[in-house]
């Protein structure tokens, strides 16, 4: 049966082994590992556990291989916002606000 799926996991074949956890893990790997100067990250937390995101958060996006590269993230985790740049609300495709985090006194 090993030789039935002998393209391994670069493959589609080899991707659709993989659950959607683990499909969510080597993509955000692959940015990491990547030479690219620019991330796209579609909410990389959702598909993790809260200890496991925070790990992310803290050892990968902030600190860690992606930390001095632009980092674009889409997602619904607003407890991240507060460790953003800049933040930009989207509704239907359509920037309804735009502007930094601020905590209010």
């Amino acid at each position: 049966m090993a030789k039935r799926y002998y393209s391994g996991f670069g493959s589609k074949r080899g991707w659709k082994l993989l659950t959607c956890l683990d499909q969510a893990r080597v993509s955000l790997a692959r940015a990491a590992y990547s030479d690219s100067d620019i991330v796209l990250l579609d909410d990389p937390l959702s598909a993790v556990d809260s200890h496991v995101g925070k790990s992310i958060l803290e050892n990968c996006l902030l600190s860690g291989p992606l930390a001095k590269r632009t980092r674009i993230l889409v997602t619904h985790a607003l407890h991240v916002l507060d460790k953003t740049d800049y933040i930009y609300v989207m509704d239907n495709g359509v920037i309804t606000e735009q502007g930094t985090y601020e905590v209010p006194l």
